[in-house]
């Protein structure tokens, strides 16, 4: 009888083992992932006395991929975008970089769609009328301070942050891009 019992509990616990696996490919939070899967009309050179306090890329697209494409979907996998985040790092010569842009984004990227953002600002008056950009200004001289140059190399690494419906915080991997400041 005692066997048979064990046996039982054996079984019961078998059957239990599936119900705990979990549907997540990767160890991060979430069931989906989040990417930059495409952009276009982003100047590589911009006039920062002709940026009008504002520069955009003109488009970009943010995709929601599943992690595990053989599982089924569903409406709590898609992502309430929520902020995004641009830093500046100089290229070459000079220290002195803009403060970081955050940024509140709104929007739903359902499960397996995108989302397109148009006009997306990637700087801000608080980035471009203030030092080391506004050194461009022609009312400042035109020229880098601290460089003593007409240019000021930046990358521009842009990171999107959202949470799934069903609660799980996700980003896409950090996307950079170049651009040269000049007056």
């Amino acid at each position: 009888m005692r066997a048979k019992a064990t046996t039982i509990c054996l079984a019961a616990l078998l059957l239990l083992i599936p119900a705990c696996s979990s549907d997540r490919v990767e160890d991060s939070a979430g069931s989906v992932l989040l990417s930059v899967t495409n952009f276009n009309g982003l100047a590589s050179v911009l006039s920062v006395n002709q940026a009008n306090g504002l520069f955009t890329i003109a488009s970009l697209t943010i995709s929601n991929i599943p992690k595990n494409a053989s599982r089924n979907t569903s409406a709590l996998q898609n992502v309430e975008m929520e902020t995004y985040e641009v830093v500046y790092t100089r290229i070459g010569s000079g220290t002195r970089t803009p403060t970081t842009l955050v940024r509140d984004i709104f929007g739903v990227v359902p499960v397996d769609g995108t989302m397109v953002r148009n006009n997306l600002p990637l700087m801000g008056p608080t980035q471009l009328d203030n030092a080391p950009l506004s050194d461009l200004l022609l009312e400042n001289g035109g020229f880098d301070r601290e460089t003593n140059t007409q240019a000021i190399t930046l990358n521009l690494t842009v990171t999107f942050f959202g949470r799934t419906i069903s609660g799980d915080s996700v980003a896409t991997a950090p996307v950079s891009f170049t651009v040269d400041f000049v007056p």
